[in-house]
């Protein structure tokens, strides 16, 4: 059935008539496949039956709304804003169902890729008329539903005013939505297709991982200055929302303070997930060690480590850079400047010695900050850690002697 379906979109602007009959059964014989539906409405728009089209949508948005997919339900109501109908209806019950929710904030990855395999349907005979009746989703309702990524930490009214506001992208095979190294000023939702995320370094080109329906990306550009550290681009044919930083902070209060929530998470899970003393935790741990950290603004020039003291805790660059100096003759040295991702405190907390070098705010921004007592007790609770803690304060004392002889930026994290 997967290449049937390739078959029958290849034939959307040729012969879009066989087109539709054949997309029609591929989804009558793959309801989850929800895809295969909006295929339908293309076949539709091409063949000129945009008052049909337009129905379909309405249903399948007030369909998939109510059984807790608003993956697809978003999509339909910004097709419908795409074709110019209106979408009040169907948005204002994506945002009374979908707005509030302060769950896992992660859309369930249930639906396929790809059309599942399978023999290929015959293709249906009366076309539009069975068109129609794919509007009808089913009526099962979820126990409890998912939240949409920063949506859902909105109110309904400006769940609203900022969805109408994300504009809706179409995009080609192999098109790059991010490139690494470029200054962003938007964040992208995944609504259809598939995307690949992958990071060029001096070995080479390494794919990261795959971007599906219900996954956001590009958010660190709403809250930092920080260049793009990966390559986005669309696998087929994929359809994206864009949120912009001028339009979120135009319209929404509450999205600047829901974006910086959820970034804050973000980057937290990042780390816990990467860092060698978290990473061999499970999911349900990694998650309560996010709660942990607290969050607090810092002004330029404002101390927040001091040479010589004994270490308060573990930090987390959120939004804005700091400045990493150490006394050497008499005088300060800049060592590096650490920017939104960065940690620092970890070493002096390792060792359980007093700090080595001062970070002090070297613009305005935000730092998370984990508490030596929080620190001490994780590692308590997880007695297995000791090995990695041995291993990396073995390394970082290797960094710490190479930087004393020759001091560079990227090593210099080690002091701390």
């Amino acid at each position: 059935m997967r290449d049937a379906y390739q078959a029958s979109i290849a034939k959307l602007h040729d012969d879009p008539s066989t087109a539709l009959a054949e997309l029609v059964a591929i989804a009558q014989a793959a309801p989850a496949f929800w895809p295969a539906r909006f295929r339908v409405v293309d076949a539709l728009v091409t063949l000129g039956e945009s008052d049909a089209a337009a129905a379909l949508l309405r249903a399948l948005g007030d369909g998939y709304a109510k059984i807790g997919q608003p993956v697809p339900a978003i999509l339909a109501c910004k097709l419908l804003e795409a074709m110019g109908r209106d979408s009040d209806a169907i948005n204002s019950e994506i945002a009374m169902i979908y707005a509030g929710l302060f769950g896992q904030e992660l859309v369930p990855a249930a639906t396929p890729i790809d059309p599942p395999p399978g023999p290929t349907p015959a293709p249906v005979s009366d076309a539009l008329n069975a068109a129609q009746a794919l509007g009808n989703v089913g009526d099962a309702l979820p126990e409890k539903y998912p939240a949409v990524p920063l949506l859902s930490r909105l109110t309904p009214e400006d769940f609203i005013v900022v969805l109408r506001a994300m504009k809706l992208h179409v995009v080609g095979h192999a098109s790059t939505i991010v490139k690494q190294g470029a200054q962003g000023s938007s964040c992208f939702l995944v609504l259809d297709g598939t995307l690949v995320a992958s990071r060029t370094t001096d070995h080479g080109e390494r794919a990261l991982g795959r971007l599906t329906p219900g996954t956001i990306f590009g958010e660190m550009a709403l809250v930092s200055q920080r260049p793009r550290n990966a390559s986005i681009t669309s696998v087929g044919g994929s359809i994206v929302l864009e949120l912009n930083k001028a339009t979120m902070l135009a319209h929404s209060k509450a999205m600047k303070e829901a974006m910086y929530a959820f970034s804050r998470r973000r980057l937290l899970e990042n780390i816990t997930l990467t860092s060698p003393l978290l990473r061999t935790l499970d999911r349900k741990t990694r998650q309560s060690v996010v709660g942990l950290f607290g969050a607090f603004a810092f002004r330029p020039g404002q101390a927040l480590v001091t040479e010589g003291e004994k270490g308060q805790g573990l930090f987390v660059v959120l939004r804005g850079s700091v400045s990493v100096m150490k006394k050497r003759d008499g005088a300060e040295v800049e060592l590096a400047t650490l920017k939104e991702g960065d940690l620092f405190g970890e070493i002096s907390l390792l060792r359980d010695t007093p700090t080595t070098a001062s970070v002090r705010g070297a613009d305005e921004g935000e730092v998370l900050f984990l508490d030596r007592s929080d620190f001490q007790g994780l590692i308590a609770a997880f007695p297995h850690m000791q090995t990695e803690l041995a291993s990396l304060s073995e390394e970082r004392l290797r960094s710490s002697e190479l930087i004393l002889e020759n001091i560079e930026d990227d090593e210099a994290l080690a002091l701390i």
